[in-house]
């Protein structure tokens, strides 16, 4: 017999979106609310306006350079990560 755990209800919604779509909305959802006047393509991004000020227990990361690394961007650097970002949807809109 068909185990009925497996089987598919008809209330159920189905799965919307590809499994990169529902990462990304999954993600954004635990950072904060969503702006939902958005105009743009989805994922609704996270309203930053509606964030807390301050996060308890935050500390910034401490970050630095390997020896010999310099801590800025090359023009070409530069250019080359926001080609790479250009594709992916925003993450944060401020009002």
């Amino acid at each position: 017999g068909i185990d009925p755990s497996l089987a598919v209800h008809a209330y159920e919604e189905p799965v919307e979106g590809t499994v990169y779509e529902r990462e990304v909305n999954r993600l954004l959802d635990s950072l904060g609310p969503r702006f939902v006047d958005w105009w743009w393509n989805t994922p609704l991004p996270v309203d930053a306006d509606l964030l807390p000020e301050v996060v308890p227990g935050f500390k910034t990361p401490f970050r630095q350079c390997p020896p010999g690394v310099r801590p800025t961007l090359a023009d070409e650097e530069l250019t080359y990560l926001r080609k790479l970002a250009r594709p992916l949807p925003t993450h944060f809109a401020l009002g």
